[in-house]
């Protein structure tokens, strides 16, 4: 497997010329070099301290000389120098879908590990209760929270507000919304993750039969599983989890071959396309790469070629 300098893969066949050809690499007006990158203790060659040159983020003076204190590809507008990190926290916005992990029950309220700088605030008035029934929460519902969602449980949301300096106030008032269970969570730098129409899809089984959950969180969590039983308005749960039912080796193994792909994705930093990421699980069928074998690089190199194929087709249309 190739090496990889700051957050994109190198050698093994993936060129500087086909990691311009990214998405992320995009973004940085097209002129990607190798001397673009900048790690921790590179000085900034070509750039004096007598040139009035200005210090950016990321930039600062050592024994007289510009030097990058972090990872990441080094950018000039005028005379200002900076390091633009590729790897940041998540900054919510209204509207944004994400995912989350209950730290606390408190009184009233959730607090979610939503990968952002403070936690994300879930309140008893923001979810649906049992029987989606629309009234006052009481004392006793209250009592009842952990009933909905307990310590350690994996919930989708949607961010209702976003202050600066305060804490994320979010909502499940949706049936799409809630907990999620039996399937595989993937962490990614949440710069691959777009804001698009749609955050939730369904994937067709190769055989056909159970659909599969792809929930596409823009705080860099993707969750896919199985698609979560609704009963009454709400996710059927007991002491153990969620949902409890047994899943089939086919559909853990579809399961795997999705995660697996959307992880050989952020490996090579490209966004997060769902319906690329399926058509490149149907590839590796077609390949004959069982799931386990997707990590490879031989795979790498294929879904690479694969996805400069697809966006060059869709440019010259």
């Amino acid at each position: 497997m190739g090496s990889v300098k700051c957050g994109i893969v190198v050698g093994d066949g993936a060129t500087l010329e086909l990691i311009r050809k990214t998405p992320l690499a995009k973004q940085y007006s097209g002129r990607l070099t190798s001397s673009s990158f900048r790690a921790p203790g590179d000085t900034l060659d070509g750039f004096g301290s007598g040139d009035n040159f200005l210090r950016g983020h990321g930039v600062q003076f050592v024994q007289g000389r510009l030097t990058s204190h972090m990872c990441g590809i080094l950018e000039q507008v005028d005379r200002l120098l900076r390091v633009r990190p590729l790897h940041i926290r998540f900054a919510p916005a209204t509207g944004d879908v994400v995912i989350g992990r209950v730290t606390d029950v408190a009184k009233g309220h959730w607090k979610l590990d939503i990968s952002s700088r403070l936690s994300g605030n879930l309140h008893l008035s923001s979810v649906d209760l049992p029987g989606r029934e629309q009234r006052r929460r009481t004392a006793m519902d209250e009592m009842n929270m952990r009933n909905l969602y307990g310590q350690n449980d994996l919930i989708s949301a949607e961010v209702q507000s976003s202050q600066l300096g305060a804490s994320t106030v979010l909502h499940t008032r949706n049936l799409k919304y809630g907990c999620l269970s039996q399937g595989q969570l993937i962490s990614i730098t949440p710069a691959l993750v777009k804001r698009v129409h749609q955050h939730f899809y369904r994937f067709p089984q190769v055989t056909g039969g159970t659909t599969v959950e792809f929930v596409l969180a823009r705080n860099g969590l993707i969750f896919v599983g199985a698609r979560a039983v609704v009963n009454a308005g709400n996710i059927a749960k007991d002491d153990t989890g969620c949902c409890s039912s047994a899943l089939s080796r086919l559909l853990r193994e579809y399961i795997c071959r999705i995660s697996n792909t959307v992880r050989v994705f952020a490996l090579l930093s490209l966004s997060i396309n769902p319906h690329i990421i399926w058509e490149m699980s149907e590839k590796s069928v077609d390949w004959g790469f069982e799931p386990k074998e997707i990590l490879t690089s031989t795979f790498q190199k294929l879904v690479l070629t694969k996805y400069v194929e697809i966006n060059y087709e869709g440019n010259n249309k």
